[in-house]
C-alpha cells in the first residue's frame, strides 16, 4: 500500500474511482493489520488503498479537516466525498464486507 502525505491524498482521493485511505502509525500492530486487510479488500473489489502516517505533521491539517480521532482509521473516498469510515477489521474478509457494502450504498 503506498504511503501518501495530505497534498498527495487530496489529489488521489478526489478520482472517480472510489479509494480507501487508512491511517496508521509506526510501530501499532492494529495498523499494520488494517493496512493488510484493507489492501487485500481493495484488491478484491479493484479499487484503490493508500495509507497516511497520523504523526506526520504534514498530515495534521488534512486529518483534523476529516475528523479523524485514532488509529487506525479507515475511511472509503469517492470523488473526494467519505462514503465510509472504520476503525479497521478483523481480517481481509470482514475489510472486504465493510467496503463492498458502502460502495453499494452509494450506486443508484
Amino acid at each position: 500500500m503506498m504511503q501518501l502525505i495530505a497534498l498527495e491524498a487530496q489529489n488521489r482521493l478526489r478520482a472517480e474511482r472510489p479509494v480507501v485511505l487508512v491511517v496508521t502509525r509506526k510501530k501499532c500492530a492494529a495498523a499494520e493489520r488494517a493496512v493488510r486487510a484493507f489492501s487485500i479488500a481493495a484488491d478484491a473489489l479493484e479499487i484503490d488503498a493508500v495509507a497516511m502516517d497520523a504523526d506526520s505533521p504534514d498530515n495534521a491539517t488534512f486529518l483534523d479537516d476529516h475528523g479523524v480521532s485514532h488509529v487506525p482509521e479507515c475511511l472509503l473516498f469517492a470523488r473526494g466525498v467519505v462514503l465510509e469510515r472504520s476503525a479497521g477489521a478483523r481480517d481481509d474478509v470482514d475489510a472486504t464486507r465493510v467496503l463492498a457494502a458502502a460502495l453499494r450504498k452509494r450506486r443508484p
